[in-house]
């Protein structure tokens, strides 16, 4: 959809219009968090990740009352300089900021809203902010929430933000009517750890079925957004406990200095990682890249789901309903458990131009070349 307040970079346009995949970005927790120049070299890593899937990255931002959709490598580098002296834009905030000639970082309401106005599908973040719990009252509130409400994106991200109530934002999430899974998980993850008290409804186990599932609730004309949950991997979770106590101490601190702005961003970010060890700052950076390389896989196996090359086969068996699992069909078919391998082959190895092609190189490859793959591959998924 076109709109005078927005820039769209020339790649971005015609990757909308030519319905390549597309991931839009969510970056300013990192241009928020990390200092220059490990910000602009993270944002970079994350940039050439996607490309990799043959997915286009679509990052934004606010410049000079504009909103610019596709960041040259000197708007990054802009961001990445000037983190402590420019605004920090949510949704509801464009309206002012963009009159006002505001220059900033737009926060995940106002990436999600943006990606829904001008046709991209797919978003990656680091975590949502939920129902604010008692130590944040005042400070921030569920805008992600509301704005996944009002659009229509596949948001992949790794949770709920930490000091933010887990089961009242899934109540939240409900009334909202927005779509929750996840992603290799039976419960709504913190961004810290993987597993609350709280399960969800679905969980699933490929891009691809994932892909098909996004794409039959739009051909219901079903408006609300899809939060997918990509929980941190184990061996970069944190303790509960031990994170709440390092946020409730961080905050005390914080509150007791009257630090305020992008100080309070910066102070919580280091003081939190200096009480953990560092294990805060690695699992953030952890769950950027994972976030971000899942939101590629499942753009392009949505970009594959309407091709009539797609393979469709057993995607139901990948389906769980965490909730009464005996609906689930064929549930010891452990073989449908994986992403198919040719679509492997042609988004992860880039195997050939074309879905086809990649499929008749392989099966004129020597036996032995098959197996190397093929071994590859399970090692890879496994």
């Amino acid at each position: 959809m076109e709109c005078k307040h927005i820039d769209i970079s020339d790649e971005i346009s015609t990757a909308i219009k030519s319905k390549t995949p597309i991931v839009a970005l969510e970056v300013a927790s990192i241009f928020l968090n990390l200092q220059y120049p490990e910000n602009v070299e993270l944002v970079k890593s994350l940039i050439n990740a996607i490309k990799e899937y043959g997915v286009v990255p679509a990052l934004m931002y606010v410049a000079n009352g504009r909103i610019k959709v596709g960041l040259s490598d000197s708007d990054i580098d802009f961001l990445g300089h000037n983190r402590e002296n420019i605004s920090r834009i949510s949704k509801r905030d464009l309206p002012i900021a963009l009159a006002a000639n505001e220059t900033g970082n737009m926060l995940l309401s106002a990436v999600i809203y943006i990606a829904s106005k001008v046709g991209i599908k797919v978003v990656s973040a680091s975590s949502i902010a939920g129902v604010n719990k008692e130590l944040l009252e005042g400070f921030e509130s569920s805008y992600d929430i509301e704005s996944l409400s009002a659009s229509n994106v596949l948001l992949v991200c790794s949770g709920i933000r930490p000091g933010y109530n887990i089961k009242e934002t899934m109540t939240k999430l409900e009334e909202k009517e927005i779509y929750v899974a996840g992603f290799k998980t039976d419960y709504l993850p913190s961004f810290y750890y993987s597993n609350s008290d709280v399960r969800l409804s679905y969980r699933l186990e490929t891009p691809q079925a994932i892909a098909v599932s996004y794409n039959i609730k739009n051909s219901l004309e079903i408006d609300s957004s899809y939060l997918l949950l990509n929980p941190v991997l184990k061996s970069h979770e944190i303790n509960e406990e031990d994170i709440e106590k390092a946020i409730t101490e961080a905050f005390n601190e914080a509150r007791q200095r009257e630090i305020k702005g992008t100080d309070f961003n910066d102070y919580m970010f280091r003081r939190v990682r200096e009480l953990t060890n560092g294990a805060s700052k690695t699992s953030f950076l952890h769950n950027i890249n994972s976030n971000a390389q899942l939101a590629a896989w499942i753009s392009f196996a949505m970009f594959k789901e309407g091709t009539p090359h797609v393979v469709k086969a057993n995607v139901s068996d990948n389906i769980k309903k965490v909730a009464d699992p005996i609906l689930t069909a064929n549930s010891n078919n452990n073989s449908s458990k994986i992403m198919d391998f040719y679509l492997w082959l042609f988004a992860v190895k880039r195997f050939a131009q074309t879905y086809d092609a990649c499929k008749m190189i392989f099966n004129n490859l020597s036996p032995e070349r098959q197996a190397s793959l093929k071994e590859e591959f399970e090692k890879t998924i496994s």
